[in-house]
């Protein structure tokens, strides 16, 4: 952690962290867990959290080793209402780019820190389609509003934190002094599979297993095809988090895990149990977080140019990821 030199920045003040999904909670409870803040709050906007009712829920004790309160609101009306209500210093939210920034940057108070929300934080340039059009509007919405053209680049964002700093100033053009890394994704997955008291089905121990992370808004259909491909043992089909239950439900995770627990979790708890699991996916940010399980394979399927050009970079700077392994092993190990 290098949260050292930003320590009189935060002491003694508080902080409001708002997040959207399973992924953004771990990461900013892990950022929260050695900062020196007095009040920290969770604010959770449900509208496309999957089973949020059932994600408190299991996740109380988690929550209560870090967070002061949850709270949670459904919609964008009701979070700017509640955002007004609340006490706080430090706001943290998980985009600074077009919209997004306009909707935060009024609340902004002491500072705004922008944190790591998956894969697409490295690279969060326009996708297309339309992504001319998209550009010259965020340019626009820059020059106008100063809203960010890739995560991090508002013009009122004082930090952005990230799991990979190398990786991500590799990647986009800002002043490293704003990026500040922070490596407890994973490790706020382990304490998370240990505090939830659940574990992975012994059926599965010794199998050489599939998992099909199914892509956004895809077709169920084709990914069912191309699994066809591989040889294994038994078939797992989890759904993208934004997206309704899996079509695939004799198959479905949610039959073992939580229907909240992210593809990290489900990943982690598999390849503790299987011989060997291979996880085809469609650019899934577990692919990046995961990568250093031995007995875990990553396939992708329909890749988006996006998705490719992180994972170069990535393989280029293995230093990274040899020093995130060693933290991991050791952190599980405790």
């Amino acid at each position: 952690m290098m949260w050292q030199r930003h320590d009189l920045r935060f002491a003694g003040t508080d902080v409001l962290a708002i997040c959207s999904k399973p992924v953004q909670v771990f990461n900013v409870v892990g950022l929260l867990r050695s900062m020196p803040f007095r009040n920290k709050t969770l604010l959770l906007l449900t509208s496309n959290f999957p089973n949020w009712q059932g994600f408190r829920r299991d996740l109380e004790e988690y929550f209560s080793e870090v967070v002061s309160r949850v709270v949670c609101v459904d919609n964008n009306t009701d979070l700017k209402v509640e955002i007004s209500r609340q006490t706080y210093d430090w706001l943290f939210v998980e985009c600074d780019r077009a919209e997004s920034y306009r909707f935060y940057a009024p609340h902004k108070r002491t500072g705004l820190l922008v944190f790591e929300e998956g894969l697409g934080t490295y690279n969060g340039r326009p996708l297309p389609p339309h992504r001319r059009l998209r550009w010259l509007k965020w340019r626009l919405m820059k020059a106008r509003y100063g809203s960010g053209m890739f995560f991090g680049d508002g013009r009122s964002t004082d930090l952005i934190a990230v799991n990979f700093k190398e990786l991500y100033l590799s990647m986009n053009k800002v002043c490293p002094a704003r990026v500040v890394e922070n490596r407890v994704f994973y490790k706020e997955i382990v304490r998370c599979e240990r505090l939830v008291h659940y574990k992975p089905p012994e059926l599965f121990r010794g199998q050489d297993l599939l998992l099909v992370l199914v892509a956004r808004r895809s077709d169920t259909s084709r990914w069912s095809g191309y699994a066809k491909n591989f040889q294994y043992d038994n078939l797992l089909v989890k759904g993208h988090p934004h997206d309704e239950e899996s079509k695939f439900d004799r198959r479905s995770v949610s039959r073992y895990f939580p229907r909240w627990a992210p593809a990290e979790l489900v990943i982690k708890s598999l390849s503790d149990v299987a011989a060997k699991l291979t996880v085809i996916h469609g650019g899934s940010s577990a692919s990046l977080y995961c990568r250093h399980l031995e007995n875990v394979e990553f396939v992708g399927f329909e890749l988006s140019p996006h998705y490719i050009e992180v994972m170069k970079k990535a393989k280029f700077s293995e230093a990274i990821f040899e020093k995130y392994v060693e933290d991991e092993v050791r952190s599980s190990s405790r």
